[in-house]
């Protein structure tokens, strides 16, 4: 199989994307149970609880995005495929894979962090 800059691309959006929704679904399984967990608590707690609330909606919303940009990506892999893909195209998919990375990498953190809070 010939390695292309337009199979690299795309493989790279897809795999990224998928990558992100799971991290960004782990996350909002433990932003739930942090939740869960707080419900009842003091009023510090209850701080905490906000906390964890405003963490699920921003999980949901990554990962919803992530889900949309893994979808896109199938259906670019599906209809508009070439080998070697018109500079445009390329700038394009590289803001894509960039958008990706960053919402990865901020899930990465949200992940990192709350390991770090939990584990003191």
């Amino acid at each position: 199989m010939d390695i292309t800059t337009g199979l690299v691309t795309i493989s790279l959006w897809i795999m990224m994307s998928g990558f992100g929704i799971f991290v960004s679904f782990i996350n909002i399984l433990i932003a739930r149970e942090d939740l869960t967990y707080q419900i009842g608590k003091t009023k510090q707690h209850y701080q905490r609880s906000l906390v964890a609330k405003v963490n699920i909606a921003n999980e949901i919303m990554r990962c919803v995005t992530l889900l949309l940009l893994f979808i896109a990506g199938i259906l670019v892999a599906s209809v508009q495929f070439s080998p070697d893909p018109p500079p445009a195209s390329l700038y394009v998919r590289g803001v894509i894979l960039l958008t990706i990375a960053v919402l990865v990498t901020k899930s990465l953190l949200y992940r990192w962090l709350r390991h770090k809070l939990r584990s003191q």
